[in-house]
Formats: C-alpha cells, sequence, structure tokens
C-alpha cells in the first residue's frame, strides 16, 4: 500500500528545466576544456614546427651570424599562433656531451611575463662539430583558463602556460 502524494508532488512540469540546470553546466565545462586541449595541441604542433624550421635553417648555414636575436627572430618568423613572439619566447642552446650522453635535466627556462624582463643571455652556438641541444619556451594564453587542461598547467604571474619545444643540430666544420 502505498501512501498517497499531495497533488504538489505528483506535478511533474519543470522537470526538464531541473535536468538542463543540472546537465547544461557539465556538458559546456567539457566543450571549453576539449576546445582549450586543441587549442594547445595546435599550438605546440605549429611551435615545435617553426622551432625545427628554424634549426634547419641553421643548420644549413642559412642564418649568417647567428646571435640571440636572429634565432628569435628565425623562429617567430614561422611561429603561427604565438602571441608576442618576440618577448613571450626563451631560447636555450647546450652542448652535449659525446662522451657521457649527459643531457640537461634542469626545467626549461620560460619568461614569466608579470615580471621585468632579465638581461638577454646570448647562447652559446658551440664549436665545430660539437652537437647542440635546442629548447625553446614560448609563453601562451588560454582562452580558458579555468576548464581542463589549462586548469592544470604551471603558469607564469599572468595566468599564461608555457609551452617547450626541443631540436638538436650538430655544428658542422
Amino acid at each position: 500500500m502505498s501512501p498517497r502524494l499531495h497533488p504538489r508532488w505528483r506535478d511533474d512540469g519543470g522537470n526538464a528545466t531541473v535536468e538542463f540546470v543540472l546537465v547544461f553546466p557539465v556538458i559546456i565545462w567539457i566543450f571549453f576544456a576539449a576546445m582549450e586541449s586543441g587549442l594547445y595541441m595546435t599550438r605546440y604542433v605549429l611551435f615545435d614546427r617553426a622551432v625545427d624550421m628554424a634549426m634547419r635553417d641553421l643548420r644549413l648555414g642559412l642564418i649568417a651570424d647567428p646571435d640571440a636575436a636572429k634565432l628569435k627572430d628565425a623562429i617567430c618568423n614561422n611561429a603561427i599562433l604565438v602571441e608576442d613572439c618576440a618577448t613571450s619566447l626563451h631560447i636555450e642552446l647546450v652542448s652535449i656531451d659525446t662522451d657521457s650522453w649527459d643531457f640537461p635535466t634542469d626545467p626549461v627556462t620560460c619568461i614569466d611575463r608579470s615580471r621585468p624582463m632579465a638581461p638577454v643571455i646570448e647562447p652559446d652556438l658551440g664549436a665545430p662539430n660539437e652537437i647542440m641541444l635546442v629548447r625553446a619556451c614560448a609563453t601562451m594564453d588560454a582562452i580558458f583558463p579555468t576548464t581542463g587542461i589549462a586548469a592544470n598547467m604551471t603558469k607564469d604571474g599572468n595566468g599564461g602556460y608555457f609551452i617547450v619545444s626541443s631540436s638538436g643540430f650538430v655544428n658542422e666544420p
């Protein structure tokens, strides 16, 4: 024997509204997270390609008298979707010892846009027959910084996340 419900509790009007209010924010959060993840992957692939193209130009000798500014320009000329590339890009060149094959274990240095810029350190392009590791880091802003992948990334003081690309080349004699 079931108890009789008050007529107010038998009315099913508004059920769709309650379901919408409960489900819609979750669906929108998933949508924004997917958009942010897709944008991050697109930016990473395009930035990695720009670094590879610049390193190819460097290996082929197409960059005359390379220095930090020329390397940065070579990367920024090919970089798509990198906002304010000249001020958000940091490049490191590290010589790899071929006897021990020790690669750097320290994290890549990235630019924190909330702090004043540090002086430009001229990268050492290495000696002939030396293997050089290039690590480039660009700081970019998230579209939806509180959703999905962007919420869990390391960020600078302005909320920008870091995209890192590595490449290598051998200095020909």
